[in-house]
């Protein structure tokens, strides 16, 4: 017999269930809650935010989040981002039970049951309303596994050391933005619902949530579109507020998220057909790796077949091109954008012998050490005067996080990968506030042909921008914009462009139709930096005087040796110094005894950077603007008696296998123990110490030790006149496990 007894949980919910405009009102909440949590996933925020937004007011957790949430790096809307599977399987799941939360209807096919024809197995029967609606078998069920759902993926993540596939974020919120605006308007026009008029105070709740989480939506479009300069912020946000009633506000805010991520997921997707194509176009006797090989468009020879044309020797003979245009030699300081594997960058170093050349590209570290070519790792630390940097060139000109001082290189090179930059003329604009007087900045780039005397692109096909864009190339110029903008819009002087398509696209006839290749040419284009119309004579004696720089000499290269020639040429006067660091080694001696134990690469001595326990080195690296992740791993102690026997005592990844062995291992009285002991190391202890520093009988780590846990230490013994050694089997044997982990890490965070 079916029991009408409800709970006042239930009671609400179904509150706001109950017809069909008060479930549409209703879900419009729901749905946009399964996009936030992937939304805080994605961009990092703290658990906290969804425990207080599922336990309380759910809207009001985002209100406290999204205005202080993370500043993300302005680059990280130009790198891809992926998202654990967990959060797609329980999006998919959370979906459904959300459907099957939906009232019975008079009008549905399922007709409302009495209580005695209702039978649980039966889907077609539904219960008896109570004053609250009638609703499908096993409502409570889905209604408690929503909310687990829209946890669930998140402890997975965080408790489980499972390695999870990974989902791209802009596919995932590309079908979101799917499901939910068809479904929207399934229910808005098929359906016939529209919104509820509040009656209740469950409902005016719901609709309440509902409307901060729309103004949510619209202050994340609006924060997004200042930071990123995606469009204009205002007529976005206002032709989002027009389409959250027809699409959803779980639409419109998948689909701002999808527009963010899809740029940086296209030019990846782009770039890795380009490296799979490359691959292939290897000879088959290489010995090139993924990690160290040519990616580029190469320059061919156009008397020979391609086919019968070593696809290295073009790349080498393209990058070749570019350093010959840009006249490289031995007193430059180079910066290579879009690096790559580096491949030019040693090519450049050994043929020129530039005196420094660094590389950017945001995918410099992934590649670095994700591959097994153990051989390309060691060698990145064998000249100094070579380094890659994982970064955008989008970050030359933000201020706040500056990669380089100014000045720092007098050439600045990109091979064959300026047209996937978002915005050209912020580049050269960048390159130009980089430079000094009569620096060069050197690019390889896809042009337009056209036979306008104005250079106007309006007589390319609507095809062949769409081709292009297809291929990664946002905005492609002609050679008369190129002057315009170079000279313009950067202000910089003596342009040449050296058009070199036949050559470049000679390789890939069997690539590019001739259809297209009729309106795109490929060019080297060089630039120099002038001096400013007002002040020139003063930049051009500056520049004079930054000619014969100080060599200052910095011996050791240690962590503070290399801090200090950071901080040097990251000051104002870093143009008008030479540094030189003397090590005696013959590697660097802050990490230069890193060794490879199979793909991983191992510091030695291993150290472990606890944050809370070196402020002053995690405040370097915060400095350095190198990112830091926190990093789970096993980590074991191990202790010889004199008898030989060994013991160890480890902690795993898992805060789950943790807890399992202070419950069930080593026992939670033995934890106790350790703490109670560790609560006496205060200021009284210290008192204490001082008042008996005068009787030279200061009170000792190995005194406490010996106090709480009855183990000896080295200490004179005053019957005997001997000296006693410490009682290493004593600690070995010892039957508090957790006294094993405190020592071994202490003695390790002190070492």
């Amino acid at each position: 017999m079916h029991n009408h007894t409800q709970t006042i949980y239930f009671k609400t919910d179904k509150d706001v269930l109950r017809d069909n405009n008060l479930f549409f009102t209703s879900t419009q909440l729901l749905t946009w809650a399964v996009v936030a949590v992937i939304w805080t996933a994605d961009e990092g925020a703290h658990i906290g935010y969804l425990l207080f937004g599922f336990l309380g007011a759910m809207a009001a957790s985002f209100v406290l989040w999204v205005p202080s949430r993370n500043v993300i790096n302005i680059t990280s809307n130009y790198t891809r981002r992926t998202i654990p599977l967990a959060y797609v399987l329980s999006a998919i799941a959370a979906f459904f039970c959300i459907l099957h939360l939906r009232p019975c209807l008079d009008d549905d096919d399922d007709a409302i049951a009495t209580s005695s024809s209702f039978h649980p197995l039966s889907s077609m029967n539904c219960t008896v309303d109570a004053g609250f609606g009638s609703f499908l078998p096993g409502f409570r069920y889905y209604l408690h596994g929503l909310h687990i759902l829209l946890l669930l993926p998140i402890f997975i993540s965080r408790l489980l050391p499972i390695k999870q596939p990974q989902i791209d974020t802009a596919v995932l919120y590309a079908c979101l933005t799917f499901i939910f605006s068809t479904w929207h308007i399934f229910q808005l026009y098929s359906r016939g619902s529209t919104f509820a008029v509040p009656a209740t105070d469950c409902q005016k709740s719901i609709t309440t949530d509902l409307i901060f989480c729309s103004a949510i939506t619209l202050y994340a479009i609006y924060h997004d579109n200042v930071l990123y300069g995606i469009g204009s912020a205002r007529r976005l946000t206002l032709l989002a507020m027009f389409m959250i009633p027809i699409f959803s506000p779980a639409a419109v805010l998948s689909a701002h998220l999808c527009s963010c991520r899809f740029r940086a997921s296209h030019i990846e997707a782009v770039s890795s057909i380009q490296r799979h194509i490359a691959r292939k176009m290897q000879n088959d006797n290489s010995d090139t790796t993924t990690d160290d090989q040519w990616c580029n468009l190469g320059l061919w020879n156009v008397t020979k077949n391609p086919v019968q044309v070593d696809y290295d020797k073009a790349c080498e003979s393209l990058a070749l091109a570019l350093a010959q245009s840009a006249k490289l030699c031995s007193t430059d300081t180079v910066l290579c954008c879009g690096c790559g594997s580096g491949k030019e960058m040693h090519l450049y170093k050994n043929r020129f012998r530039v005196r420094h050349i660094t590389g950017i590209d945001p995918y410099v570290v992934d590649d670095k050490f994700s591959r097994n070519d153990s051989a390309s790792i060691l060698r990145q630390s064998e000249d100094f005067n070579i380094r890659k940097i994982r970064a955008n060139v989008e970050e030359l000109g933000n201020e706040t996080t500056a990669l380089f001082p100014k000045r720092f290189f007098n050439t600045v090179l990109a091979l064959d990968n300026v047209y996937h930059y978002p915005d050209k003329v912020s580049f050269f604009k960048d390159s130009a506030n980089l430079l000094p007087v009569g620096g060069k900045v050197a690019v390889t780039d896809i042009i337009l042909r056209c036979n306008d005397k104005n250079g106007s692109t309006e007589k390319i096909p609507l095809w062949v921008k769409g081709a292009l864009y297809a291929m990664g190339v946002t905005n492609a110029w002609t050679e008369h914009e190129y002057h315009a903008h170079l000279v313009t819009s950067a202000g910089f002087a003596d342009i040449k462009i050296e058009r070199i398509g036949e050559r470049v696209f000679h390789g890939w006839k069997h690539v590019f139709p001739s259809s297209l290749l009729k309106y795109i040419d490929y060019a080297i284009i060089v630039a120099t930096k002038p001096a400013s119309a007002t002040g020139g004579k003063n930049e051009i004696n500056a520049e004079a005087i930054s000619a014969k720089p100080k060599k200052i000499a910095i011996i050791g290269s240690g962590m503070a040796g290399l801090a200090a020639a950071h901080s040097i040429y990251s000051s104002s006067k870093a143009a008008d110094v030479s540094v030189d660091i003397y090590e005696s080694n013959a590697k660097l001696g802050l990490a230069g005894q890193t060794s490879l134990l199979g793909r991983q690469l191992i510091d030695v001595p291993p150290r472990m950077a606890t944050i809370g326990y070196y402020k002053n080195y995690v405040q370097l690296l915060n400095d350095l603007r190198i990112p830091l992740s926190i990093v789970k791993t096993d980590c074991a102690y191990q202790i010889e008696g004199r008898d030989g026997k060994r013991k160890s005592q480890s902690y795993e990844k898992s805060d789950l296998a943790n807890l399992y062995n202070i419950i069930f291992v080593c026992g939670p009285m033995n934890l106790w123990r350790l703490m109670k002991a560790m609560s006496e190391v205060n200021n009284k202890w210290g008192r204490e110490t001082l008042k008996n520093h005068k009787k030279c009988a200061a009170f000792s780590f190995g005194d406490w030790l010996h106090k709480h846990f009855n183990l000896q230490h080295a200490r004179k013994d005053v019957s005997t006149k001997q000296n006693s050694d410490f009682d290493v089997e004593t600690l070995a044997s010892h039957e508090n496990p957790f006294l094993l982990v405190m020592i071994g890490s202490l003695g390790w965070m002190l070492s």
